[in-house]
């Protein structure tokens, strides 16, 4: 078909189509008056000629601007005694192949042409990535249109913004150019064109070869800038001394802003589509970690209640309940430096390290200190110097009841009996600082329905409306104000208090686990 290797958009194609059944007909008009059987055969799989091209009597390709589209064919009539000789047979084709490739052309240059129309009234038209260098060249050929120069360059500013670097050009070859890489140093005449507006370099000037094609008379510099700041320069030159008129520098200088403005919308395009494309990866890890987990359960000696709130799609805090085996349960709450992605990517550089060391050992656990010595090692080797971790953990004991727990940096924990209430005390560094840090363990004798309050510093850091931050305080107010003793009841009463202070401004992520001895 003719359209079958060319196909800039759905109406081209049907277009394309349009144009084949005009061929088409044309064809078998022909025929029909010489007897003669004209016919076109659009392009092979190999863009090349089927070889039974050696029975035809005559062939003529057929083109539009962009390419050859097919080829057509002449064959012997199939009785001899036809009105027209073979040579007027073969002349009147040569004139139809001629009139049909003319009627091609014409149609592809009025498509072009519109479509560059149409990139220039509406940017909007044109997108896309893929759309933008015609865009850009649709300018030029634009700008070189409507004010009567023959040539043009655009020069974009380089990485290091110290100089331009000739990117697209209309009408001339990049090799015609001299000194396409031009560093500000050599004061060249685009950095005058920047600074003042536009430069002239004529024929004849002190450095015309440096800046002026061989061929070229005059040429005219304008910035390509726009509110954001500069992008580059463009030139027009033409052979014969043509000084541009206020007008025509004007228009110019328009076609600079418009080209300016194609490259921060394309700018914009892209920043878009990265975005987009961060908010989808975002959202699978968020689906992956609960936004807001709030739950209870228990275990043997114990129930629980957790509440772990990100403040943006993903967060660094980390709250862990984990069967070792019957009788034993490992609670830990952490949070990782920094916010959102980042901290992210430490806790969860913990947990999985944390993990896999609880796959390891099974139920046969080193000692607390030293397993956190093992998790410390693993945090220092896979995060940056600048990120660490602080947890409190701990192992809750039903035969023993009892509470061992170690603590590397974390907010400690509260505990609380009968009304009396008192802070476990820290006993190590963050984590992820140094592989040889050690930590030490501390027991706590637990009696039935004593209290466990596990917290991240998103609750006790967390401000009101006069700066004045929640704290241990809020903390142990709540518990003694809780309806009941039950665990679900005391996280209840402390979120609560929680939210009232802060006005459910909250700018940080938030953990509470609360454990009720039973």
């Amino acid at each position: 078909m003719v359209g079958s290797a060319y196909r800039p958009s759905v109406s081209a194609d049907r277009r394309a189509s349009s144009s084949l059944d005009w061929l088409l007909t044309q064809c078998q008009g022909f025929s029909d008056a010489t007897g003669w059987k004209l016919a076109f055969r659009g392009l092979e799989p190999d863009q090349s000629r089927p070889q039974s091209q050696l029975d035809w009597s005559w062939y003529s390709d057929v083109s539009d601007v962009q390419q050859r589209l097919g080829t057509l064919f002449l064959t012997e009539p199939e009785f001899p005694k036809s009105a027209v000789t073979h040579t007027c047979a073969l002349q009147l084709a040569d004139l139809f192949a001629e009139q049909v490739n003319r009627y091609l052309r014409a149609c592809s240059q009025v498509q072009q042409q519109t479509y560059e129309i149409g990139a220039l009234v509406n940017p909007d038209s044109v997108a896309d990535g893929d759309q933008f260098g015609f865009r850009l060249k649709s300018l030029l050929r634009a700008s070189v249109t409507l004010t009567n120069y023959r040539n043009a360059a655009l020069f974009l500013l380089n990485a290091g913004g110290n100089g331009v670097r000739l990117r697209f050009t209309h009408h001339i070859q990049h090799a015609a150019l001299p000194s396409p890489d031009r560093s500000f140093s050599a004061l060249p005449p685009d950095l005058e064109a920047l600074q003042k507006g536009q430069c002239l370099v004529h024929r004849g000037d002190d450095r015309d070869t440096e800046w002026l094609p061989r061929d070229a008379t005059i040429g005219v510099c304008v910035p390509v800038m726009n509110e954001s700041g500069p992008v580059g320069t463009l030139w027009l030159y033409d052979r014969r001394h043509h000084e541009p008129e206020a007008r025509e520098i004007a228009l110019m200088r328009g076609f600079g802003r418009q080209v300016a403005d194609a490259f921060e919308r394309l700018v914009l395009l892209r920043d878009s589509a990265t975005k987009e494309r961060l908010t989808r990866e975002l959202d699978v890890v968020a689906n992956a970690v609960a936004e807001c987990l709030s739950t209870t359960t228990s275990r043997p000696g114990c129930d629980i209640a957790i509440r772990c709130c990100c403040h943006h799609e993903v967060g660094g805090d980390l709250c862990e309940v984990i069967p070792i085996d019957t009788h034993r349960t490992l609670f830990v709450v952490g949070d990782a430096s920094g916010d959102s992605i980042p901290a992210a990517v430490v806790m969860t550089s913990m947990r999985g390290a944390l993990h896999a060391l609880l796959s390891e050992h099974g139920e046969d656990l080193p000692p607390l200190n030293q397993m956190i010595e093992v998790l410390n090692q693993a945090v220092v080797r896979v995060t940056a110097t600048q990120q660490f971790m602080s947890c409190v953990f701990g192992i809750l004991d039903d035969r023993t009841n009892t509470f061992v727990y170690s603590n590397a940096g974390h907010p400690p924990p509260i505990f609380a009996r009968k009304g009396e209430t008192q802070v476990l005390r820290s006993l190590g560094m963050v984590m992820g600082v140094i592989d040889s840090a050690s930590y030490g363990i501390d027991t706590v004798q637990l009696q039935a329905d004593d209290v466990l309050i596990l917290f991240s510093d998103g609750i006790l850091e967390a401000r009101d409306a006069h700066q004045k931050m929640f704290r241990n305080d809020g903390v142990i107010g709540a518990l003694h104000r809780a309806s009941s003793d039950t665990a679900q009841a005391i996280l209840d009463s402390i979120w609560a208090a929680f939210e009232e202070h802060t006005g459910g401004a909250n700018h940080d992520d938030r953990t509470l686990l609360v454990v009720r001895a039973t």
